[in-house]
């Protein structure tokens, strides 16, 4: 099994700042994606860093899904919140959620 985790964004209050840390902190590029930077490995982007101006700044991973809306019905019937609701990005559609125990993550279905 692959793993679910299709993608991680940074929330920071500096992405510029931020990017170029992780750079230099773990040896990874930095590119330019569609309004932010993304860290690299080989040719490859993982991460995008994106400017928060909310008070939540860290790492928020995306689980890939195939159906968003019954997953994101799932997270509030099992006790997460819906913080963000859902939108499109430049790869497909997001909901952020908060678990139970306070933790940011993101369900995640491309296209």
């Amino acid at each position: 099994m692959t793993s679910p985790i299709a993608w991680f964004d940074n929330q920071s209050g500096d992405a510029g700042l931020t990017a170029e840390f992780y750079a230099k902190t773990l040896g990874l590029s930095v590119r330019q994606g569609p309004g932010f930077p993304m860290l690299v490995l080989g040719d490859t982007p993982f991460a995008s860093v994106s400017a928060s101006a909310k008070e939540r700044n860290g790492w928020i991973p995306y689980f890939e899904v195939a159906d968003i809306e019954a997953s994101e019905a799932k997270a509030r019937e099992s006790g997460g919140e819906v913080v963000e609701e859902r939108q499109r990005g430049p790869a497909g559609e997001f909901v952020i959620v908060r678990d139970p125990g306070g933790t940011l993550f993101a369900l995640w279905k491309r296209g």
